[in-house]
């Protein structure tokens, strides 16, 4: 409520738009009545507001008994950014402060996080939609307030909350870290201690990565059509221990399509073999394969983790590594790795002149293990396309008699890496 009222009057003195967004998670039996009462406050405001749930029968519905607060935040996170992608929304502001920053420093750090997860909440944080390509800018304007000073906010502005008891709960760890603060305060880690502690975290990270960005750009180089990456073993082994590992996680992340990154002691235990150069061709982590070529890692996706086959829809993300659409005639279409006999249907339509590809030659010289992880579209036992390599089906690219056309296949690891919230 404290960020709305503050940034609705933000907003009116520039004339800009702006919607509250009112979650109810549905884990409490007065949510509902709660959040609609929340929505009545705002419009008797002046304010635009909408509820957002899960467009379920709650009479049906079973609350989780595990991991609550985990799943009621990927639920929020998904409604929030589902609601702005929708209409077209680039920013979302939301309230987090200064003692939720503390508490999210203190979880991390009970977790054995890095100077990355130490960075805690960042107060602004972009991300792109694997799917749609929508970016969105999340903003946390408060955390350098507290909740006392939000809570001044609204008795200044005469404005109403609603308490949440579960903030209250005991068997959340958030809530026992909660009710240490007093005594943590005592010993110098008050809430302001910890939040500083948390942005020089944050400005360390920061600057790490922007020495791994350096890096990439000197020595990673990109194949989009076969996905694959490849990075000099220099990098590897004179570079400083740190910067080495984020260069490793990044493009393991990269060619994978995974997000998150492996563990840090997969992590070690990987660069170690690298620096050695002791069975790097046996050597797979995060979904990849990784082999070495004179003075070159080459990583490339692990074919035994890529995705089964599956139907084709008009607007999808494959293997988390490409970005697909597809129009027309999608019935009985599946999507699937290449495969060597994939591969040789393709070379065979070049060799007999059904498929015309001046870059033909460049396609031959992609390493097989990236060339048969690639993307293909099937009809049963039939390729289709290829389209990662601008290979279409001879009999079926008439657009009269099949009407499918391939509108986009991007890698997305070419782009800046996805971030989860």
């Amino acid at each position: 409520m404290a960020v709305t009222a503050m940034l609705n009057d933000w907003a009116r003195a520039r004339s800009i738009e702006m919607t509250a967004l009112i979650v109810d998670h549905g884990l409490r039996e007065n949510s509902s009545d709660e959040a609609v009462q929340v929505r009545q406050w705002l419009i008797e405001r002046g304010i635009r507001a909408e509820i957002l749930d899960q467009q379920r029968d709650k009479s049906d519905a079973v609350a989780p008994t595990s991991n609550i607060q985990a799943r009621a935040r990927a639920l929020r996170f998904d409604l929030l950014i589902g609601w702005c992608e929708a209409h077209g929304v680039d920013h979302l502001v939301l309230g987090h402060h200064l003692d939720d920053q503390a508490e999210t420093f203190l979880l991390r750090l009970a977790r054995g996080s890095g100077v990355d997860g130490l960075g805690a909440m960042r107060p602004r944080q972009a991300n792109t939609d694997l799917y749609t390509g929508h970016s969105l800018v999340l903003l946390r304007p408060l955390l350098d307030l507290s909740k006392s000073d939000l809570a001044g906010v609204l008795k200044d502005r005469n404005w109403p909350s609603v308490g949440d008891p579960s903030n209250m709960d005991p068997r959340f760890n958030r809530v026992r870290w909660r009710q240490m603060a007093p005594a943590l305060a005592e010993l110098g880690l008050d809430a302001e201690r910890l939040a500083k502690t948390a942005r020089l975290m944050a400005r360390a990270s920061d600057t790490l990565e922007r020495l791994t960005d350096i890096v990439c750009a000197e020595n990673l180089r990109i194949d989009d059509a076969g996905g694959w990456a490849e990075v000099t073993l220099s990098a590897f082994v004179e570079l400083e221990e740190e910067v080495a590992l984020r260069l490793l996680s990044r493009v393991l992340c990269l060619v994978s399509g995974q997000p998150y990154r492996p563990r840090l002691t997969s992590l070690e235990s990987a660069l170690e073999t690298l620096r050695s150069a002791d069975a790097v061709n046996g050597l797979t982590l995060h979904g990849c394969q990784i082999r070495l070529k004179r003075d070159r890692v080459q990583v490339f996706r692990e074919l035994a983790a890529i995705d089964p086959g599956k139907p084709v829809t008009s607007r999808f993300v494959w293997d988390g590594r490409y970005r697909l659409r597809v129009s027309g005639q999608l019935d009985g279409l599946t999507i699937d790795r290449l495969g060597q006999s994939g591969w040789q249907r393709l070379r065979q339509a070049f060799d007999d002149g059904s498929f015309a590809c001046e870059m033909f030659s460049q396609i031959e010289k992609i390493p097989a293990l990236a060339r048969e992880g690639a993307p293909a579209l099937w009809l049963g036992d039939i390729l289709v396309a290829a389209p990662s390599f601008g290979f279409f089906h001879p009999e079926r690219d008439s657009k009269e008699d099949v009407p499918l056309q391939i509108e986009e296949c991007h890698f997305l690891g070419a782009s800046e890496l996805h971030r989860s919230f």
